[in-house]
């Protein structure tokens, strides 16, 4: 026990009910309606209308609702023109959409089409033959979609917009035609034209920052030069040596220094001593 509302647990009935005619809030008012609008719907309708109000309703994976909209989109064929095989395929879709897709996972699906063709032996529905000959029908499904005649998006959400304003969520059963003023052979030049339009007015502009203003300002400014690493920075602050690969001083200096010698590299010792003797180890 969680203390929380968890989803499942509904019939078919139960899931006809939520799906024509409540929301899919997860609230206890809406399960005690859904519970009693199924009881309801027992009564007046038999088992078989209420199955095909479910399969007419559900999802069945790439933006698919109901079997004959399945059959459009695996197939591009109306559902009374599909094979058995292609049949069977799109009844074991309800279980697991997702899992059993044909164009996600063609080896699950066919799985899984082969045991519902199985079950169809099994129950009678079909014989033997038929039965062979369908298993051995190769996965024929593909994504089809409705092409559309004009790329004109926006125009199309408002009237989208419009039609539910003004039909509610009949405008997308109901059959409704809406003709707008777009012109099929005048659009494709329209949207390059304001495609070009919108780019050359970014090149006359140029940059004018980040699209982000949230981000820090560090980030958005232009990096400075490294500075030297911590060591490098303490081996040249010593006192007793010069910076690297400088000039090294005339013999004059090096006469009126007196008891200071110079290397061939430019390392100067506060010893009088031979230059190597700088840089041996010292005795102990």
């Amino acid at each position: 026990m969680s203390g929380d509302i968890q989803s499942g647990g509904s019939t078919i009935t139960m899931q006809v009910a939520r799906n024509y005619m409540l929301t899919l809030d997860q609230t206890f008012t809406r399960k005690i309606r859904e519970i009693l609008l199924a009881l309801q719907m027992e009564q007046i309708l038999d088992k078989e209308e209420i199955f095909e109000l479910y399969v007419n309703k559900i999802f069945l994976g790439n933006r698919a609702y109901g079997i004959a909209a399945a059959a459009e989109t695996y197939y591009d064929k109306p559902l009374a023109e599909l094979s058995l095989a292609q049949t069977a395929m799109i009844a074991g879709l309800p279980k697991a959409p997702s899992a059993f897709n044909p164009l996600a996972n063609s080896e699950r699906s066919l799985i899984r089409r082969n045991w519902i063709l199985f079950r169809m032996r099994e129950l009678g529905y079909i014989d033997d033959a038929t039965y062979q000959t369908a298993v051995q029908d190769p996965v024929t499904a593909r994504r089809h979609y409705t092409q559309a005649e004009v790329d004109a998006a926006y125009v199309s959400e408002m009237a989208r917009q419009y039609a539910v304003e003004r039909f509610g969520d009949d405008a997308y059963t109901g059959g409704y035609r809406i003709y707008t003023t777009i012109d099929s052979e005048l659009q494709p030049f329209a949207r390059q034209a304001l495609a070009n339009g919108l780019t050359a007015y970014d090149l006359r502009h140029g940059w004018r920052g980040p699209e982000q203003r949230e981000i820090a300002q560090a980030l958005s400014r232009p990096r400075s030069k490294p500075r030297p690493k911590a060591w490098r920075r303490s081996f040249l602050s010593l006192p007793k040596f010069a910076k690297p690969h400088a000039k090294p001083p005339s013999a004059a200096k090096r006469k009126s220094k007196g008891s200071r010698a110079t290397s061939a590299t430019g390392f100067r010792c506060l010893s009088a001593r031979p230059i190597m003797a700088c840089f041996s180890p010292p005795s102990w």
